[in-house]
């Protein structure tokens, strides 16, 4: 019952483990053995092995079409659709110089529906925004934007906008999108300086968040990061956040936490899409206390059922912590407690740590899944070992799963795995290995994949899968023998477990079939598909198949026999671990009572040192106080004579500033008597009376220019009056005269016509008749045209000489005009030239009595200050000397605490070696105790063994098994835990 109840407890503590970090232990160097719980320690004589180097023959092609990436997510974030026959590269750059585009939502999402008009307005608005757009108002600033009331807000931000403090924000569900301008993307440049900070600082328990079109930098010498949640690598807090970004680039930056980019305490959902780019983010401090790396991106806490997906170019990332802990974890992606999903199928290229050159996980209790291309990372040896060239799992726990399933091409270990390192297999763990793995190198051992451990034993299932491609590998350490995997440790630290034996896979030994690495207590089982003979191996190789997708037959009958087998290995584990803990505790004991005496010796000898220097504190005081007594008296009589001088020169300043306030305030009583005020006063009526003359000349002459302009016209007016009656009545005349002889010509045309007609033949009489009048008639006529035409010329004479003399006289009367007001504004000026005279005298004649009056008290002030200054230090001078040379009279007393010394330095050696004899002693019974320990440790671990070989066997589990023995340990057990 007590192992089963441990069993189900340590069950329990594995899938609660909530906010806590789970970071283990760094696994040690054989060369390096570890003197604290999160490091290796620095062994100065371990040589450091050249950093090896690689040549990638060959790439595979990343050419494809928009139809192929099956996880674009064109409806989701774009309401568009994938453009699927677009022919597109899988990774930027990596499809020689064609210019393709990348695969990703910006080139494959096509037929977009468009934006609402109130979306529109809002981007069309954000270009000429000082700060940023929230529901189509501008605000001055990012932050308050991000302020603004609202469940789903999206903050609009245009143009590069520069931050100096970190932008806090509580928004539940809250949008930060980016607007192109004039063809240049939005961008936040974090000018300010914090070791803990970023640009973006999400502070609710629970967030959602969308990013999208935006660029993040810092400022060159400035410590800063991107987008923050709450918590820290050693407590990721309460808070769970929901983080998507599109198309966000986030580059040159430079922190000191882990997260550069990202940081999320606890993550609800973490997702970067094909268009994000992490580039040139370095993570860099001296802090002894810290490994966690990911420059790009850092995650604490991923509980089972919520999932993280990285996508995007993660490049020319780092992270180091030269000068402090050394061990520098995750060159761009770091994740700490992982029960979830995790998919990492991005690019990942030319990044550095000290373990995991591009991605480092510390405890894997889920699924995760790695994918992508993972090119020339490397781990680098600062001094402690380095592992993990691209990628490293610390932990792979029991039922957890991790696939490596990308592209691992020319990533370089400085140590130990040039793709992968790993330092624990929980039995029932599952790694599977189906990639392309090419030409990656590691310095020691490992090629593509190491293990080693000094606490743990390899107890997982590996799985090299048939479809794995395995080419240019190469571990320099063991010349190629470990090219593909090295596994191998020694956990001396738990003294329970055996050693690890050393399992080695090189590439001369793949042959393209399926093949099984199988951990166990006792030793690595290494199995292909035509190694099997019996159903249990049949079943452990496929049992990590299985994980991975592949799915062969298997019956009931095998499943059944590898679940007896499971449960027996399960059992010896867990009594193992069972007699592993209750034999640590007896070791704890042991050290503890070791602790107790030791502190016993060293208390006695704090005692003795205390005492010593007490005697010798107290020679020391008595002397002392002899000279300060002295030495007070001597400063007694200088602070006195001091005091004086200052007292005399205080008095003397005051008088000397009474006087010069007293002169000040009489000059300033004599200025005020003039009044400024009252004087631009009268200024001002002399102006106002002037300005008023002025007017009144201008009105008068306006008025006669009026009168006379009247005038003139009226004048006109009679004249052209009288010439048009003049013109009327001539041309009366003439029409009367041209009427009447029109009337004479006519009344002679009919008394001839009379006549002629009494003739007998009237036609020649009457023509000569009709001629006679027509030419009376024209003559008439004639006249009358130059009788009109001569009066006409004189009547338009006439009016040209009226109009003429109008002219005139308006000229004259403008000539006047104007010379008024010439003489009026004259005189005006005039006026206002000798107010303002007259003004600036007066006031000029008070400044300058005032003025003289000042000059006078302040030299007055600053002779009197001079000369009791001058007093002052003549007493000071005489004081110090006097006090100079009563100090020379002083006895020393170094001489007479020779012999005290002396005695001092005497009964501390004796102290400190009876400390040594003391201690040796404590050494002794210490080692006594921890042999008892052992043995009976060494017993119980035969007894767990034959528990183990009665299951396998199918007997009585506890057949043969001392029972006494086992009752006594635990009644011994339960007295330590009592006594402790």
């Amino acid at each position: 019952m007590k192992l089963q109840a441990c069993l189900v407890f340590t069950l329990v503590a594995a899938t609660l483990v909530a906010a806590t970090s789970v970071r283990q232990a760094a696994a040690a160097d054989p060369a390096a053995p570890t003197d604290h719980p999160n490091t290796e320690a620095v062994d100065t004589t371990r040589t450091i092995l050249p950093m090896p180097s690689t040549t990638i023959l060959q790439m595979p092609s990343y050419e494809t079409t928009c139809g192929e990436q099956k996880h674009l997510r064109c409806e989701e974030h774009f309401r568009a659709s994938v453009d699927s026959a677009k022919i597109c590269c899988r990774f930027e750059g990596e499809c020689g110089d064609t210019g393709m585009p990348r695969c990703g939502h910006a080139t494959c999402c096509t037929d977009h529906s468009g934006d609402s008009t109130d979306i529109t307005k809002s981007k069309e608005l954000t270009c000429t925004c000082a700060g940023a757009v929230v529901n189509g108002k501008c605000y001055k600033t990012v932050q308050e934007a991000m302020d603004v009331d609202g469940s789903e807000n999206t903050v609009y931000i245009g143009g590069t906008k520069t931050i100096v403090e970190p932008i806090y924000f509580t928004n539940r569900v809250i949008t930060v999108a980016g607007v192109t301008c004039d063809g240049t993307r939005a961008k936040i440049v974090a000018d300010f300086d914090s070791k803990t900070e970023a640009a973006f600082e999400a502070s609710r328990w629970d967030q959602k968040m969308i990013f999208s079109d935006l660029d993040i930098t810092g400022v060159e010498g400035k410590s800063s990061a991107g987008i923050h949640g709450r918590g820290n690598e050693e407590d990721a807090g309460h808070q769970m956040v929901d983080l998507t970004l599109l198309n966000v680039h986030i580059y040159d930056m430079w922190c000191q936490r882990t997260g550069c980019g990202i940081f999320l305490g606890g993550a609800k959902k973490l997702y970067t899409d094909d268009d994000c780019i992490f580039r040139n983010l370095t993570l860099q401090s001296s802090d002894h206390n810290l490994y966690a790396g990911g420059a790009a991106v850092g995650v604490v806490y991923l509980p089972r059922g919520n999932n993280i997906t990285l996508r995007g170019t993660f490049k020319d990332n780092s992270a180091s912590y030269e000068g402090g802990s050394a061990h520098s974890s995750g060159g761009a992606v770091y994740l700490d407690f992982v029960a979830g999903e995790v998919l990492l199928n991005g690019k990942f290229e030319n990044n550095q740590a000290n373990q995991g050159g591009a991605v480092n996980i510390q405890g894997n209790f889920g699924n995760i899944t790695f994918d992508g291309l993972y090119k020339s990372n490397i781990a680098i040896d600062g001094g402690f070992g380095a592992r993990a060239g691209a990628v490293r799992v610390q932990s792979l726990r029991s039922t957890s799963f991790t696939r490596m399933n990308g592209d691992f091409i020319g990533n370089i270990a400085q140590g130990r795995g040039g793709v992968l390192a790993t330092n624990s297999h929980q039995s029932n763990s599952q790694l599977i290995f189906d990639g392309h793995y090419h030409a990656n190198v590691a310095a020691e051992r490992g090629g593509v994949w190491n293990f080693w451990s000094a606490s743990t034993v390899y107890r997982g299932d590996t799985v090299l899968y048939k479809t794995a491609q395995f080419t240019n590998n190469a571990a320099h350490g063991d010349a190629d023998a470990s090219s593909i995997y090295y596994v191998s440790g020694n956990p001396s630290a738990k003294p329970a477990l055996p050693k690890n034996p050393s399992a080695k896979f090189a590439e001369i030994e793949w042959n393209g079939t399926t093949t099984a690495v199988y951990g166990n207590t006792t030793g690595v089982v290494l199995y292909t598909e035509q190694d099997v003979n019996n159903d249990n191996k049949w079943f452990k190789l496929t049992e990590s198949i299985r994980y991975a997708g592949h799915l062969p037959s298997i019956t009931f009958d095998e499943y059944v026999y590898g679940k007896k087998k499971e449960i027996a290995t399960q059992r010896y584990v867990e009594k193992v671990e069972v007699l592993e803990e209750r034999y640590a505790t007896k070791f704890d004991a042991a050290l503890s009572k070791a602790e107790i005496d030791e502190a016993r010796v060293l208390q006695r000898f704090t005692n003795a040192t205390i005492r010593i220097n007490e005697r010798f504190d107290n020679a020391d005081k008595d002397w002392q106080v002899k000279l300060e007594n002295k030495t007070a008296k001597i400063n007694d009589r200088f602070d006195s004579a001091a005091a004086k001088a200052n007292l005399r020169f205080e008095e003397a300043s005051a008088k000397a500033n009474d006087r010069y306030t007293t002169k000040l305030s009489t000059a300033n009583e004599r200025y005020a008597s003039y009044d400024p005020t009252a004087e631009n006063n009268k200024y001002s009526e002399a102006n106002d009376k002037i300005a008023q003359r002025y007017q009144d000349a201008i009105g008068r002459a306006e008025l006669e220019r009026n009168n006379a302009t009247e005038r003139a016209e009226q004048r006109f007016a009679a004249d052209m009056e009288k010439i048009n009656a003049t013109y009327i009545a001539n041309e009366l005349e003439v029409l009367t005269r041209y009427n009447e002889k029109s009337q004479d010509a006519t009344d002679k045309f009919l008394e001839e016509k009379k006549v002629a007609l009494a003739r007998a033949d009237p036609t020649e009489a009457l023509s000569s008749a009709e001629t006679k009048k027509a030419k009376n008639i024209q003559a008439a006529d004639d006249e009358k045209t130059d009788d009109l035409e001569r009066f006409n010329n004189v009547r338009q004479e006439k009016s040209e000489e009226a109009e003429a003399k109008k002219k005139t006289a308006l000229a004259a009367v403008e000539e006047r005009y104007r010379a008024a007001e010439e003489a009026a504004s004259v005189k005006r000026d005039e006026d206002l030239v000798a107010v303002e005279v007259d003004l600036q005298s007066r006031q000029s004649v008070a400044e300058d009595k005032r003025d003289a009056a000042i000059r006078e008290a302040t030299q007055r002030q600053t002779d009197d200050l001079a000369a009791a200054e001058s007093k002052r230090e003549e007493s000071l001078a005489a004081a110090e000397s006097k006090r100079d040379f009563d100090f020379e009279g002083l006895d020393t007393y170094d001489d007479d605490m020779a012999a005290a010394k002396q005695k001092f330095e005497d009964d501390l050696a004796i102290a400190e070696q009876k400390k040594i004899d003391d201690l040796a002693v404590v050494d002794d019974k210490n080692q006594t105790r921890i042999d008892a320990v052992q043995a009976v440790k060494d017993f119980q671990q035969a007894q767990a063994n034959l528990i183990r070989d009665n299951i396998m066997a199918g007997k009585p589990s506890m057949e043969g098994v001392d029972k006494i023995v086992l009752g006594a340990e635990r009644t011994d057990d339960d007295d330590s835990e009592s006594e402790n």
